[in-house]
């Protein structure tokens, strides 16, 4: 670890602990012979988190053609293992909220919706892009992939604020990032997914999203997904920080997805067309 990074995380004197529901998670999200009324039954203990899952199914991600009210259906129209990664990720998300106090507040809501778009268009480009290509969690990466964002307003909010004013002025983030101090969200993020003890594809994620040829050669598929749709999401509908200066996507990871910058121009306004992102989860 880094030493700035160290001399951080050593001033943090309480971070969340991981959330039952996604601890329960964890102990299921490789499990295929979960089924729907097991966790139906783990998601029924947060109902806030149950009435987002529904919220979802209703979505016009996932085609609804009628108004689903049971739980259980719900789960059966996003799929087994989709839901079971948007419920770790939002959990996790929700655990960090809050915590930075009302200066905060509007910080947070941005990075949640930030976070989860671009896990819906990770999900949403595995079969409109990358059609046969075998990805693990690309919701769940998609969603965690800039969860350091939100360690830093939570428990770091001055000098994440110096990072926004600095971005104001023309900086990329992760240059005012080391300008401010010395590391990136994505560090921070990584040191926090193995606390946790995230599965070790989304941990690549969240440490490599920014550089994906860093990643090592099972996790690069993924990794390049999820930079892929960071800077759809960037530039075409909600960065993380406003202002943010686009930043520079990595052209190696692109052709493996076998994209370049006008493909994801194009599948932006796909994605606009169709309406495929309309009344997605709110915090």
């Amino acid at each position: 670890m880094q030493s700035n990074l160290r001399n951080y995380v050593q001033k943090i004197t309480k971070l969340p602990t991981i959330p039952a529901v996604a601890a329960e998670i964890l102990t299921i999200i490789d499990n295929e012979k979960t089924d729907v009324k097991e966790l139906a039954k783990i998601v029924k203990n947060d109902p806030a988190l149950s009435a987002k899952v529904l919220s979802l199914a209703n979505s016009a991600f996932f085609g609804g053609s009628h108004v689903l009210t049971g739980l259980d259906q719900a789960i059966v129209r996003i799929g087994l293992q989709n839901t079971r990664n948007i419920v770790l990720g939002v959990s996790l998300l929700t655990s960090m909220g809050g915590t930075g106090g009302k200066k905060t507040a509007a910080d947070y809501e941005r990075l949640f919706q930030h976070s989860f778009t671009v896990g819906a268009v990770a999900q949403y480009m595995t079969t409109a892009a990358v059609a046969g290509m075998e990805h693990l969690s690309p919701f769940l990466g998609g969603i965690l992939h800039d969860i350091g964002l939100l360690v830093l307003t939570s428990q770091f909010p001055a000098e994440y604020h110096q990072i926004i004013q600095t971005v104001a002025t023309g900086v990329p983030l992760l240059a005012a990032e080391d300008e401010v101090i010395g590391f990136s969200h994505a560090d921070i993020g990584a040191w926090l997914a193995a606390k946790w003890r995230l599965p070790a594809k989304v941990c690549a994620v969240i440490e490599h999203h920014h550089r994906p040829m860093a990643a090592a050669a099972d996790d690069l598929a993924l990794v390049a997904l999820i930079h892929a749709a960071d800077i759809l999401v960037s530039r075409h509908l909600l960065p993380p920080v406003a202002g943010d200066p686009a930043f520079a996507p990595d052209h190696d990871a692109l052709s493996l997805l076998g994209l370049e910058e006008d493909g994801l121009q194009r599948l932006a306004g796909e994605i606009d067309q169709n309406g495929v992102l309309d009344n997605l989860l709110v915090p």
